[in-house]
C-alpha cells in the first residue's frame, strides 16, 4: 500500500517508529476506557456499608453517626430488653477489655447490676450468672448481688415444689 504524500517526505517508518496514521493525536490518551476495575471483596463491601454515614433524629437532634454506631446501639438496647444473643454479645465484649479504669470498673459493676436484673426474669439464668460471676469475682457489690440471686432462686424452687 502506497504511503500518504505527506509520509513519504519527512518520516522515515521502521523500528519503533510507528506510522502516523496509527499513532495517539496530541491530547489522546493510550487507554481511553482506562483500566478495569476490580470486583471488591465481600468484605471491603460490608466495610464500606458500615463506614457510611446516616442521619438520625436523636434526642430531638438530627445527629449523622455511622451504621457501626446505631448497630452496637441496636444490641446494648436489645440487650436492656432481655434478648439474650444481645445480652451475650454484650457480656462477651466486657470481658474482652484490657485494662479498666475506677470509672469504667463502676460502669461494669453497674451493667452486671442490670445484667442480673435481666437474669431473674428470664430462664436463661444459671448460664450468664456464671458469665457474670466469672467476670467480678472481688467485687463486694457483686458478691452481695450473687448472694441475693441465690436466695432468689431457692425461694422459686421452694414455691415451685409447695405448688406441685
Amino acid at each position: 500500500m502506497p504511503r500518504p504524500p505527506e509520509e513519504q517526505n519527512d518520516y522515515e517508518v521502521g523500528y519503533k517508529k510507528p506510522p502516523k496514521t496509527g499513532q495517539f493525536k496530541p491530547g489522546q490518551s493510550g487507554n481511553p476506557r482506562g483500566r478495569r476495575r476490580v470486583a471488591k471483596k465481600p468484605s471491603q463491601i460490608l466495610d464500606d456499608a458500615l463506614r457510611s454515614r446516616i442521619s438520625v433524629i436523636e434526642n430531638g437532634k438530627k445527629v449523622t453517626k455511622t451504621k457501626t454506631e446505631l448497630l452496637f446501639n441496636q444490641i446494648v438496647n436489645n440487650a436492656i430488653k432481655g434478648d439474650k444473643y444481645a445480652i451475650k454479645q454484650v457480656t462477651d465484649h466486657i470481658k474482652s477489655k484490657p485494662e479498666v479504669s475506677e470509672e469504667d470498673e463502676k460502669q461494669r459493676i453497674e451493667l452486671a447490676h442490670m445484667m442480673i436484673e435481666l437474669l431473674n426474669f428470664h430462664s436463661s439464668m444459671g448460664r450468664l450468672q456464671y458469665e457474670i460471676r466469672t467476670e467480678f469475682p472481688d467485687s463486694p457489690e457483686a458478691q452481695e448481688i450473687y448472694r441475693r440471686i441465690e436466695i432468689n432462686r431457692t425461694t422459686k424452687r421452694k414455691n415451685i415444689l409447695n405448688a406441685s
